[in-house]
């Protein structure tokens, strides 16, 4: 088979040879019949063996054809043009050569793919022909632009026909460009390419998106005059009063340009760019008079052009799309959420503030991805120096403003989520079913704030994501950027350097990690201070949403920035005020150590379950407070659930400085009484606040002491009936790890196995609303679950929290052996439902689940499931 395969190819080779013979001699026809006797004796399927030299020789033969077809084409284009039979021959000469040049590059494309071997052929060898595939098919479609004489006859002219070729002309050339960035032939025809597409929007007819960017030009949608100096727009009033623009003038042109950053977002990103359509599009977006389908537009526009890094470097420098601009819209719509009344709408547009923001991180990546190349692009000599002077890198890109980057988050923050947006895009996946509303806006702030406060390459990446989860309704959602971690150091290229080269590599990657974690304290700091009120309005989102699962988000995002912080001084000093804590240094020395700190007590479920069940009810109204007409919380509440909420996050985020706020700094060390006025408030949101303090708390053993007080009165046990499974989960939660930091219950197999019994009654405990819970094994264990209320009076959008904890909590169970024996034999609780899958398959259905990987119980289940891989 071998020497078949080699006779094969030896005669397709010997084909090419003589094609290339008579190519020289000028014979190009006959050329073309020579390729094609090459290309005819090749086999169709081979072995992988063979695959990869059989595909490579058949995409040369395809691609010396096309250039004996471009060459025939080029003399056919200097001939009579207005001869019929000519231009019909030239024609078809013109597609055989592009379509040679498209097959070409398919099969070149199946080598890189993996469908082909790749044993004997090397990337060089595949990117050096593909680079001459890319040039033909690009001058072969730049033959279409037309000539001086035909520029006189414009009905000679297709324009949609020549403006595709252009693009797709462009197209092949920035891509060739892209791995071939030394190739001046493709630079040379990229010009003329460009230099004619301008041509065509010009004297002798425009091109789709020049007409659509002048048709809203000319119908007045410019009027906001954007400062180059970076300050406030000063003319705003004269947007807001001129006439409006009706919706039919602008709409359907920003479909058109929509459309076409669908086709291709590159040469359409740049050709906006050129014609000025930043400077038109946005005041489009900034005027409310214009309906909100067409400001949408022309924010979902913007977002699209700026995912292309040329056109941010080129055109959304801060003199054409200003950051303060952005923070204005966003001001403006949540200041409608609020108030509900003002211009033509009656509502603030989550939309618009949503697109808005996702805009704006588009920028900060950019700032960032630039950040990295200027850090990264600089090759390493062997001698372990680098070289200077990287094309492509602008080290005096600007920087987002952060004033605009605090003021739009901030706004998002206090958006009002329990109005709804009678236009919005909102599916059921972005509202709830108990009347929490639509939480986009504050969800897209918190990806906002992830993407400001990078403090490494992976963060990087995770916000790069989360801008395109939060725009994918645009128009277009590929984009040109390259992942930060792309410029990690990998083995193989390791084994291939030289010791310099690797010390000068981990250098700069420790400076890039410094530089870059400054920047995140910086911008960590400026948003939590006092006088910005970034972290206290991040509370009072926390506080007030309905929406338990954006209550935890907002709640990890503020651990997240604290943890920026590397001095738990430093993080005492940000966060003192919020807690309502007169002096940080409280507690930092001896003599002011809290007197809480006792042993810790054996804990039990039972004792969770004790003797006394009879409340006051008295004392109980009292306590509990009802919200006002407007669904806002009573002062008092409001200033002690965010307290409380800030602790929690300090817990996850910084755990010695959330042990320190719960012991001294929340309230000047009445943190432990608060907490149970939250757990006595009979608010569900106070409750969950609660809740999630103590679930957090018990997984810091300094913290645990502290929740004594709560066992002995029996106060966590009104957490653990609660009707709410978000409260009742993180009660859950902290009874097992408390009980399990006692040696004498995690000693204690049968009351082991009742907390696995509760961990797994709540990851069912979504999926089964109104079934009975199991009896379990160990009936003291389950006692207090057993009193959770059956009826349809709960709230199924928070499930997934207690989902999250009843993960967490058979992470912490998976330790030990025989729990994992019990799993993976197929452990389900005693009286289970019939049916019902095991605990194993439950772990298994839900990590598979759509996007587990982004979610937050991600960890945890990575976690049990490297404990159960032990076994």
């Amino acid at each position: 088979m071998e020497n078949i395969a080699r006779g094969i190819l030896s005669q397709a080779e010997g084909f090419k040879k003589d094609g290339n013979d008579a190519f020289r001699k000028g014979d190009i026809e006959g050329a073309i019949g020579l390729y094609t006797s090459g290309l005819d004796s090749l086999p169709l399927n081979s072995s992988k063996e063979e695959s990869a030299r059989f595909t490579l020789l058949s995409s040369t033969l395809l691609s010396n054809r096309a250039m004996c077809r471009l060459k025939l084409t080029e003399r056919a284009s200097n001939g009579n043009a207005s001869n019929g039979s000519s231009s019909n021959k030239r024609k078809q000469l013109q597609n055989e050569c592009i379509d040679d040049c498209t097959l070409a590059l398919q099969r070149l494309d199946s080598i890189r793919d993996g469908t082909a071997s790749t044993n004997s052929v090397s990337e060089s060898e595949k990117n050096g022909l593909r680079s001459k595939i890319l040039y033909r098919r690009a001058k072969a479609l730049s033959l279409s632009l037309p000539s001086l004489e035909m520029e006189n006859d414009a009905t000679m002219i297709n324009e949609d026909e020549v403006e595709s070729n252009l693009n797709a002309a462009a197209k092949d050339l920035l891509q060739l460009l892209s791995f071939d960035v030394n190739n001046r032939e493709a630079a040379s025809l990229l010009r003329k390419v460009r230099e004619s597409h301008a041509r065509l929007g010009g004297g002798m007819g425009r091109s789709r998106i020049s007409r659509a960017l002048d048709a809203l030009r000319s119908a007045g949608a410019s009027a906001v005059a954007v400062m180059a100096d970076g300050n406030e727009i000063n003319d705003v009033q004269s947007a807001m009063t001129r006439q409006p623009t009706p919706q039919e003038e602008c709409l359907p042109h920003l479909r058109l340009l929509q459309a076409c950053l669908a086709e291709e977002v590159a040469s359409t990103a740049q050709e906006i760019g050129r014609r000025g359509g930043a400077p038109i599009l946005l005041p489009i977006a900034r005027d409310r008079q214009q309906c909100q389908h067409a400001r949408i537009a022309a924010l979902h526009i913007l977002s699209a052009c700026c995912s292309h890094d040329a056109f941010v470097v080129q055109y959304a420098m801060r003199e054409s799309l200003p950051p303060q601009v952005l923070a204005q819209i966003v001001e403006e719509e949540s200041a409608l959420s609020n108030t509900g009344s003002c211009g033509n709408n009656a509502t603030g547009s989550a939309d618009i503030a949503v697109v808005t923001m996702a805009l704006l991180i588009r920028l900060i990546l950019h700032w960032d991805h630039r950040q990295v190349l200027s850090f990264f692009s600089p090759k390493i000599r062997e001698d372990g120096t680098v070289e200077p002077n990287v094309a492509n890198v602008d080290h005096n890109f600007p920087e987002v403003d952060p004033s605009s980057v605090c003021r739009v988050a901030s706004a998002a923050f206090l958006w009002n989520c329990d109005k709804g947006d009678p236009e919005s895009n909102a599916d059921a996946s972005t509202t709830n079913g108990n009347g929490s509303g639509d939480t986009r806006v504050p969800r897209a702030a918190l990806d906002l704030l992830s993407a400001w406060t990078a403090a490494d390459l992976d963060a990087l990446d995770a916000a790069s994501e989360a801008c395109a989860g939060i725009s994918s309704s645009s128009s277009s959602s590929s984009s040109s950027y390259v992942k930060a971690s792309h410029h990690r150091i990998t083995p193989e290229e390791i084994r291939q350097m030289k010791p310099r080269q690797v010390a000068a590599h981990r250098k700069r990657e420790a400076e890039y990690r410094n530089a870059n974690l400054q920047r995140a304290i910086r911008h960590t700091s400026m948003f939590c201070s006092k006088e910005t009120g970034g972290l206290d309005h991040m509370l009072t989102c926390a506080a007030r949403a309905k929406d338990h699962r954006l209550r935890r988000e907002v709640g990890l995002q503020i651990g997240r920035l604290v943890s920026n912080l590397e001095e738990g001084d430093d993080v005492k000093k940000l966060v003192a005020s919020a807690l309502g804590c007169a002096d940080w240094k409280v507690g930092s020395d001896k003599d002011g150590k809290s007197n809480l700190n006792k042993e810790l007590h054996k804990l039990t479920i039972e004792e969770l379950d004790g003797d006394d069940e009879e409340k006051d009810e008295v004392d109980k109204e009292e306590k509990t407070t009802e919200e006002d007409e407007e669904g806002k919380l009573p002062k008092k509440l409001l200033q002690t659930m965010k307290r409380g909420q800030l602790t929690a996050s300090l817990l996850i985020g910084k755990p010695e400085v959330g042990t320190w706020a719960l012991k001294c700094g929340w309230s000047n060390g009445n943190g432990v009484s608060e907490l149970k006025d939250l757990i006595s408030s009979n608010d569900p949101r106070a409750m969950s606040i609660a809740s999630e303090i103590v679930s957090a708390a018990s997984s810091v053993e300094s913290s645990r002491p502290l929740l004594s007080a709560l066992v002995e009165e029996g106060t966590l046990e009104d957490l653990l009936i609660h009707p709410d499974a978000d409260v009742r989960s993180g009660a859950a939660s902290c009874a097992a790890k408390i009980g399990l930091a006692s040696k004498a219950l995690s000693e204690d197999r049968g009351e082991v196995m009742g907390l696995l019994d509760v961990a797994i009654e709540l990851l069912f405990d979504e999926t089964e609303q109104g079934n009975d819970i199991a009896p379990a094994a160990n009936e003291n264990a389950l006692s207090a679950m057993k009193k959770l209320p059956t009826s349809s009076n709960r709230f199924p959008e928070t499930e997934s929290t207690s989902m999250d904890r009843g993960i967490e909590v058979m992470a912490y169970l998976a330790a030990k052996t025989f729990v994992k024996e019990e799993l993976a034999s197929g452990y389900a609780p005693e009286g289970s439902p019939p049916g019902r899958k095991t605990a194993l398959q439950r772990l298994v259905e839900i990590a598979c689940a759509p996007n587990s990987g982004d979610a937050q119980m991600a960890y945890g289940l990575a976690g049990g499931f490297n404990l159960l891989s032990g076994l």
